[in-house]
C-alpha cells in the first residue's frame, strides 16, 4: 500500500488546481444587446460638465479639532485630565503632584 503525504494548507494562498477551458467569447457584439442596455451610460463617462464640479470642495484635508482629539487622545490621557480636574477641584495643593501629572499628559501627546 503507498501512503502520500497530505498536501499542504495555507490559510492565506490556495493552490490552484487544474486549468478549467473557459467558454467565453472574446469578440464583442453591441447588436446583440438590447437597446435597454445600450443606453445605460458607461461608468466612465462623466455625466456632468466641468462647470458643475468647481462649487464642490472637499475638505479632507483641512483637520477638525473633533478628528484631532479622535486621532491623539487615547484613555490614558483622559484618565491624566480626570486626574488634574479632581485635584484642582477638590483643593489638594500638592503642585508637584499637579507639575508631574501635566508632564506626563505633555509627553503622550509627543509620542503620538
Amino acid at each position: 500500500m503507498i501512503y502520500r503525504k497530505k498536501p499542504p494548507t495555507n490559510i492565506r494562498f490556495t493552490y490552484p488546481g487544474p486549468k478549467q477551458k473557459s467558454t467565453f467569447d472574446n469578440e464583442y457584439h453591441e447588436d446583440s444587446l438590447p437597446q435597454e442596455l445600450k443606453d445605460i451610460p458607461l461608468p466612465n463617462l462623466d455625466s456632468e460638465s466641468p462647470c458643475q464640479n468647481q462649487g464642490r470642495r472637499w475638505n479632507k484635508n483641512i483637520p477638525s479639532p473633533l478628528q484631532f482629539l479622535h486621532n491623539n487622545i487615547g484613555i490614558e490621557e483622559i484618565i491624566i485630565l480626570g486626574t488634574i480636574f479632581l485635584l484642582i477641584e477638590e483643593s489638594i495643593e500638592d503642585e508637584i503632584l499637579l507639575i508631574i501629572l501635566i508632564y506626563l499628559l505633555l509627553a503622550g501627546f509627543e509620542r503620538n
